[in-house]
């Protein structure tokens, strides 16, 4: 067997040969390359080898420690920014909610988007409350639903105006925890006077809760324990059952696959609402109605594209099909008193053709 051994600097090795049943061994001891040359080993190649081999690992070390050191340095630095909490790229949230916006606009015209497939159904009373906080007040409701154009505004529209009210700011995406912040989460929202300091402190509560709860849950499916919410669930159920309800009046095929294409849009939206409350900013939905003093005074954008609108060009809008989104202070958690619109609110300004006297309900 051939024993390497080190000492004093020098290199051992062990020639094994075999003669007459006999084991002859022969040290050759090498202090440098040279002597090993002289010896008629020439060990040179190896040798320089080696020192490349070293050279280039003592370069790779000393690239990842850098690297290690900028990115704790940068890691300790955002820690001390947002002091733990996550911060998300306006560009990021902004995406997520152009995403949701396609979605809600692609089931709106697959689904209403042609002519009515089934017999002319009454509007619920509820879709009826819903719509006339977004349309012009001159507007009848009747006409929207009568035209082919416009039917699948209404149900962009109101679809959005569930989500907006129903699914954002309900820690749905919370499980069993859910049920026990809605209720102080709305109180203390209401309640609290609308100061500066006041804006921060909530959100910084708002944020702490939820990196707890995510903590938690973290740690339960880490566990592989079940993490949901029976009432959630059914919540969601039956917030789908009474959107595919009141747009009843507005459904234009009989194909299936509405279901199943809002249950995909509420879980998105509880995503979205999820990310959002992890944030140190606080995020605000406008979605008001056209014609008002506080819709000509916000940003909106026309389906048709062009410029943001404000003042008398946004007077013009018939119907707001999406809320905009603002942000309130900076990822850090600092300047409370700093308003951005990230998105303007979508509307419409195109007016439904009015309903022949024939056609008209009594």
């Amino acid at each position: 067997m051939a024993d390497h051994h080190e000492h004093e600097g020098a290199a051992s090795h062990t020639v094994e040969t075999g003669q007459g049943g006999h084991e002859e061994r022969q040290q050759v001891r090498s202090a440098t390359p040279g002597q090993s040359q002289s010896q008629g080993l020439d060990f040179q190649p190896d040798y320089n080898a080696l020192v490349e081999r070293v050279k280039q690992l003592t370069e790779e070390r000393n690239y990842f420690r850098a690297s290690f050191q900028a990115s704790a340095t940068k890691l300790r630095s955002v820690t001390s920014q947002n002091r733990g909490f996550p911060q998300v790229d306006d560009s990021y949230l902004v995406n997520r909610v152009e995403a949701l916006r396609t979605q809600i606009w692609s089931v709106s015209m697959s689904y209403f988007g042609d002519e009515r497939a089934r017999a002319k159904h009454e509007s619920e009373p509820v879709f009826i409350h819903w719509m006339k906080h977004r349309m012009q007040r001159d507007l009848q409701l009747e006409s929207f639903v009568e035209s082919a154009e416009h039917r699948p505004m209404l149900a962009e529209s109101f679809i959005w105006s569930k989500i907006v009210f129903s699914v954002f700011g309900q820690f749905w995406w919370a499980g069993d925890y859910g049920r026990h912040l809605r209720f102080p989460y709305g109180a203390i929202r209401e309640q609290f006077s609308p100061t500066v300091e006041d804006f921060q402190a909530f959100q910084r509560w708002s944020a702490t809760t939820t990196s707890i709860i995510q903590q938690a849950r973290m740690k339960a499916e880490t566990a592989g324990e079940l993490w949901g919410s029976e009432e959630t669930e059914i919540a969601k159920n039956n917030l789908i059952a009474q959107i595919r309800a009141c747009l009843m009046p507005c459904r234009t095929t009989l194909r299936r696959g509405l279901k199943e294409a809002l249950h995909d849009i509420v879980d998105e939206a509880i995503k979205v609402d999820e990310l959002i409350s992890s944030q140190l900013a606080r995020f605000e939905w406008l979605f008001h109605q056209p014609g008002t003093p506080e819709f000509i005074s916000s940003q909106a954008q026309f389906k048709d594209g062009g410029e943001i609108m404000t003042g008398q060009a946004a007077a013009e809008a018939t119907i707001a099909l999406c809320p905009g989104l603002a942000k309130r202070g900076r990822s850090t958690g600092e300047e409370f008193d700093k308003v951005v619109i990230l998105l303007p609110m979508k509307a419409s300004r195109e007016a439904p053709p009015p309903i022949p006297a024939e056609n008209r309900a009594d």
